[in-house]
């Protein structure tokens, strides 16, 4: 019974670590299209 615990808490560990790195990475993608669209409105006042 242990050994199954193990295992499930294991599965469910590796899940929350898949879920948060998928966050991290859209957050990231986030960030830099948010830079992007900030440099593109710097461009768009200059000219």
């Amino acid at each position: 019974d242990l050994t199954r615990k193990y295992a499930l808490n294991t599965f469910y560990y590796k899940r929350e670590v898949k879920n948060t790195n998928k966050g991290k990475r859209s957050l990231n993608e986030n960030e830099t299209s948010r830079k992007k669209n900030q440099a593109k409105h710097i461009s768009l006042k200059s000219s």
